[in-house]
């Protein structure tokens, strides 16, 4: 039984409606990162809303790449990575199609950070957004190779918190009704 963390779930319709084009949500170990992307998930396809599941380290390549790959297998049409996007953006009809991407930190691409960026740059007009999740302790180390800021920041959702705008949403441990 996965029990909704429903300030989460708040953030997260909050940024559908929002103009950035990607969600992080960052956590440590253990704390549900997993359930909690899966619980959306769930709740998105129950709406009729579209929705994708990705996990990190299943993702051999380019992430646009993959998602076109997959359509090319179930779709007898070959598509473009751009024509694809496209595509699903005008199927939506307004409601966007969110791919939900868990544990980027185990996505084992090399370049997964600029892939990350070029998807979150090419999709912001578009109607298709990307939450993604990560370790807390990971995300410097990608969003900001070398010590250099990729510039993530422009394309996630800011977060309001009492005192201050974040661009991730940091998820706490459960509490022991929720972990019970």
């Amino acid at each position: 039984m996965i029990v909704t963390r429903e300030e989460l779930l708040r953030e997260l319709t909050a940024f559908e409606q929002s103009s950035e084009s990607g969600f992080l949500l960052l956590a440590d170990s253990g704390c549900g990162k997993t359930s909690a992307l899966c619980d959306y998930a769930t709740h998105r396809i129950e709406q009729g809303k579209p929705t994708l599941f990705f996990v990190g380290n299943t993702i051999e390549g380019n992430l646009l790449a993959t998602l076109t790959n997959e359509f090319n297998w179930t779709f007898s049409e070959q598509v473009t990575p751009v024509a694809l996007v496209k595509r699903l953006s005008a199927l939506t009809k307004g409601i966007p199609m969110v791919i939900v991407l868990d544990a980027l930190d185990e996505w084992a691409y090399p370049q997964k950070a600029q892939s990350l960026l070029g998807f979150l740059r090419g999709g912001r007009n578009d109607g298709v957004k990307i939450v993604f999740s990560c370790k807390s302790g990971a995300w410097e180390a990608i969003s900001q190779p070398n010590g250099s800021d990729l510039g993530f920041s422009s394309y996630l959702y800011k977060t309001k918190t009492v005192d201050e705008s974040s661009d991730a949403v940091v998820l706490s441990p459960m509490s022991s009704p929720e972990l019970f």
